[in-house]
């Protein structure tokens, strides 16, 4: 068996976020401070190196979103920006390109959601 040891914390402390890996490297993007506001930066943790690297921010906070890795791309959807009770959420999509380091705007969802599940990539569409 394997021991646990202490990795470098992250660069923002964040809760209600994503963690999904793509090309080796995990990304951690989103969630909350604990305040209940949403956040827009992204970060990627480097196994090799052992070392988080800040990313360009999202375009939107999103607090409670969902995540997939479809065609080499990191696929940031819903969220909210406020991640209080009664937040419906946004229907918004981003995507992230590893290759350039940019977000783009992906198809959005067809109504808001928070605190879904995404992942599954069936005939080329991602499933929630």
């Amino acid at each position: 068996g394997g021991t646990w040891r202490a990795l470098p914390l992250m660069r923002v402390p964040r809760l209600k976020h994503i963690a999904a890996t793509l090309q080796g490297r995990v990304y951690a993007c989103g969630g909350s401070l604990g305040n209940g506001h949403g956040l827009a930066s992204a970060e990627r943790w480097d196994p090799e190196a052992e070392v988080w690297s800040a990313l360009p921010p999202m375009g939107l906070e999103r607090g409670e979103p969902a995540a997939a890795v479809a065609s080499g791309r990191l696929y940031v959807l819903g969220g909210a920006r406020s991640c209080r009770r009664g937040n419906l959420g946004e229907p918004s999509v981003e995507r992230f390109n590893p290759v350039n380091s940019t977000w783009e705007a992906a198809p959005s969802l067809l109504q808001g959601r928070r605190v879904l599940c995404a992942g599954a990539v069936w005939s080329g569409r991602l499933a929630l």
